[in-house]
């Protein structure tokens, strides 16, 4: 491989660290917030329950019960977001040190990161589609749809990942068998 070709690879590895790191930074805050939020809301609920309140209880419960489940669901989403984007930073780095992108280092952890990536979405996707599906009221059907479009796309995209992965390591055994036969 020319050099050329390398320092852009590089490049790209480079610029996928910094970006994946950015994200990462930021989704850990949000996370971090929202999971304060119900923090509160449970220690609340536990403090009625020690006080045998179960009025109070059932007050909390159905007033803030939904908003708890939403917030939970998106703190769960964004926990499955920063899992992959680490494993995405991960696999960046090593594109950014490899000598060929097409190496087994690589090509492990695109497989890592696509299998991650897949249960993780499909996990906090699949929960998404259970709450809308427990939601009575009728404007959560909008939601139900893009929800399973959601879920059907992360699933998508994880195979295709997958698929790709495997095109490459077998690419990547041809170019070997080559090399050692010259």
């Amino acid at each position: 491989m020319n050099d050329a070709i390398k320092k852009k690879i590089n490049g790209l590895g480079r610029a996928g660290q910094i970006i994946t790191t950015i994200l990462i930074v930021f989704v850990s805050i949000a996370c971090a917030t929202m999971l304060l939020a119900e923090t509160r809301f449970l220690l609340q609920l536990f403090r009625n329950l020690l006080k045998l309140d179960f009025a109070a209880v059932s007050q909390q419960v159905s007033s803030d019960g939904a908003d708890i489940l939403n917030t939970f669901l998106t703190s769960l989403s964004g926990i499955g977001s920063l899992i992959t984007f680490i494993s995405l930073r991960k696999l960046s780095g090593k594109i950014r040190v490899c000598e060929t992108p097409f190496s087994d280092a690589v090509m492990h952890d695109l497989s890592v990161y696509a299998w991650i990536r897949l249960v993780c979405m499909t996990v906090t996707s699949g929960l998404y589609v259970v709450r809308c599906l427990l939601d009575i009221e009728p404007f959560y059907t909008d939601g139900l749809v893009l929800y399973v479009i959601r879920l059907a796309i992360s699933v998508l995209f994880s195979v295709i990942v997958l698929l790709l992965t495997k095109i490459f390591r077998h690419g990547a055994q041809l170019q070997k068998e080559i090399d050692e036969t010259l």
